[in-house]
């Protein structure tokens, strides 16, 4: 924190000005309502977050039930895991090689099949992780493609508010 060079605080217009949680919250809502990327993000978002949270207690749950250790549950996540750490850590490349649009399109639809093949993979734990794992790999290159492209359109006074 002490290399950076770009002042972090509010700009003095933000700091003259005196504004309320409402303001602000309606100002955000107004600039999200007029940007149709933003509405779909939005909506996109809490569905990806919610399918995902709803995934990984599916899988938990589902090996619990067909008899798999805390070992072995705690191994599959640890796949997972580091299959998302690859996603993240390579996620420039993969966004310049595959093209957030792609990417997205992956996340999206690759989830469906994902979510109905876990429970048919139970009796199989890596495959169920590596077959989870492979979308959270996807996922983390989505995410930096998608709030890049956030980061470009909104306002930086707006970004809290957004």
């Amino acid at each position: 924190a002490l290399l950076l060079r770009t002042p972090l605080g509010p700009d003095a217009e933000e700091r003259a000005s005196r504004s309320t949680f409402r303001k602000d919250l309606a100002e955000g809502l107004r600039f999200v309502r007029g940007n149709g990327f933003l509405r779909y993000i939005c909506v996109f978002a809490a569905g990806v977050n919610m399918l995902f949270g709803a995934m990984t207690f599916l899988f938990v749950v589902t090996l619990r039930q067909h008899g798999a250790s805390p070992q072995v549950i705690g191994s599959c996540e640890t796949v997972i895991a580091g299959l998302g750490l690859v996603g993240a850590i390579t996620a420039e490349r993969m966004v310049r090689r595959v093209g957030g649009y792609r990417l997205l399109i992956i996340v999206g639809w690759g989830s469906v099949p994902a979510a109905a093949a876990l429970p048919l993979l139970a009796g199989t734990p890596y495959a169920a992780a590596a077959l989870l794992g492979a979308i959270v790999l996807f996922f983390a290159p989505t995410n930096v493609a998608l709030l890049s492209y956030l980061m470009q359109i909104v306002p930086d006074r707006l970004l809290a508010r957004v």
